[in-house]
């Protein structure tokens, strides 16, 4: 696949996208953007090529990013997105009841535009991208994805797990305390709707760690004028290649049904790159020890250090795994043999977590460097895909600190008294029996009452979740609470 300069813009990708296709791949994928955050990363997939709705309260905000994809495909031969605004409003100002009210108050619009894309229903897989700060993409997060899964009720998983996901970026520790309650709220609510199997994973991106690597690298503040620019490539960046690289050639396959099998589990999901560039030489006297404990470091940096969105994860919470290697078929500076080790190397980081299994692929590529600047050089390229059922620390430590603030409960579950927050799937009918584009089917979404997506049993869930009692499989080992999924419920949630 040949990415256009135009579409490709300040992005850049490993030498193995020249050799395949990371649109029409074994993936298929599309994504939702709500708000000005959302909107924006994927406004950088649609421009890849994947297909993108994006819903907004600001006109100006949607004007800007149509003019930006027009300007590389004028007239959608290539692109395909949809782009919503939202009646009534001019922005919701990082109020996230004023996002909500906005999109009751567009329910049918909403449920028009939803059902008429139809890539929304034909995807693999659906991405509900939002940032958690604000206003528009937070405050609808919750009925979105609701509206999105119940839209793909036929479409599950082994015939249980939900095919929608959510990408949510939390905002940086120097944040207001309204920024943050905000984001606690929207994360408090995510767990709730992964407990109802409404949703699958969860991926966290954790402001401070973007702005942290775009401020500490010289090339990032000479390409990217804004930090948020930088963040927003990153994250379309890393879904982009992994999903290119399923189509890859391999030894060791990882597919298209263990993709799913990962981000269709109810988990917060970490991914994680690092790149090896030159063969390491061992000394003959320490054998396969050392080398052992070489590709031992580089995992351990693989799971801590090279974490690309999110950093603070514990590794005793962690589940199945996915490990995917690129390199050359005769590469030196890895063989077969030496990914093996490191797939051994991970299973016993992993081994008192709480994962089951892994995946694992070894996947073959010709060209190495970057889509830029190809090269023959011999690299390696390690991705892992790491599921965790706890919150990654400076994260947990935000949503803590909201959900212990005085009167917090009471103040939240009066609002949530107000604005009706969630139901579960079964609860209410939007979609008949069979699933098809028949015109008589268009209204699939009438019965759908948006002001009405809440009742006890969502109530009930959020309040176990931001106050956890104190019983044994609600505590981490060393006795500190997360507001997460009970691990004793697991087994239930996986179906």
């Amino acid at each position: 696949m040949e990415l256009k300069k135009k579409q490709l813009g300040y992005q850049d990708f490993e030498g193995f996208v020249r050799d395949v296709d990371i649109i029409k791949g074994e993936l298929n994928m599309a994504f939702v953007g709500g708000g000005q955050g959302g909107s924006k990363i994927v406004s950088e997939l649609i421009r890849l090529g994947y297909y993108g709705f994006i819903y907004n309260t600001c006109k100006k905000d949607n004007d800007y990013v149509e003019d930006i994809l027009k300007s590389i495909d004028s007239d959608k031969k290539h692109l395909k997105y949809d782009i919503l605004t939202l009646d009534g409003y001019e922005g919701a100002f990082k109020d996230r009841e004023t996002g909500q009210r906005a999109i009751i108050d567009n329910q049918n619009k909403i449920k028009e535009n939803v059902i008429e894309a139809k890539p929304l229903r034909e995807a693999d897989f659906v991405w509900v991208v939002v940032a958690l700060g604000g206003g528009t993409g937070n405050g609808s997060l919750n009925i979105i994805s609701q509206t999105i899964s119940k839209l793909r009720s036929k479409q599950k998983f082994n015939g249980t797990r939900p095919t929608v996901g959510v990408i949510a970026a939390v905002p940086e520790g120097s944040s207001f305390h309204k920024i943050e309650k905000n984001a606690t709220d929207a994360i408090n609510e995510i767990r709730a709707l992964q407990k109802k199997k409404i949703i699958g994973s969860c991926i966290l991106i954790d402001n401070d760690k973007l702005m942290n690597d775009y401020i500490n690298s010289q090339e990032n503040t000479k390409r990217y004028k804004e930090w948020t620019a930088y963040g927003n490539l990153v994250v379309s960046r890393i879904l982009a290649e992994i999903n290119g690289v399923l189509n890859l050639n391999s030894s060791e396959t990882f597919d298209k049904s263990e993709a799913l099998d990962i981000l269709t589990l109810p988990v917060m999901l970490s991914l994680g790159k690092m790149k090896i560039t030159k063969a390491t030489n061992f000394n003959k006297d320490t054998g396969l020890k050392g080398e052992e404990e070489y590709f031992d470091n580089l995992i351990e940096e693989a799971l801590t250090k090279y974490n690309v969105l999110a950093d603070g994860y514990d590794i005793r919470f962690a589940f199945n795994p996915g490990l995917i290697i690129v390199k050359k078929t005769n590469s030196k500076v890895l063989t077969d043999r030496q990914a093996q080790i490191i797939r051994n190397c991970l299973r016993k980081k992993i081994s008192n977590s709480m994962a089951e299994k892994d995946h694992f692929g070894i996947h073959f590529t010709k060209t190495t460097g970057t889509y830029k600047k190809p090269s023959e050089e011999d690299e390696a390229i390690i991705y892992v895909l790491l599921p965790f059922l706890k919150l990654p620390k400076r994260i947990n430590e935000m949503v803590e600190r909201i959900n212990n603030k005085v009167n917090y409960k009471k103040s939240i579950m009066k609002d949530y008294e107000e604005i009706d927050l969630g139901n579960t799937i079964d609860d209410f009918n939007i979609i008949d029996e069979t699933v098809s584009s028949t015109p008589s089917e268009e209204n699939e979404l009438e019965d759908l009452d948006f002001s009405k997506l809440g009742n006890t049993d969502m109530n009930e869930d959020l309040d176990e979740i931001i106050n956890p009692q104190n019983s044994d499989d609600k505590e981490s080992q060393d006795g500190d609470d997360f507001p997460d999924i009970d691990l004793g419920d697991l087994s239930e949630l996986l179906g």
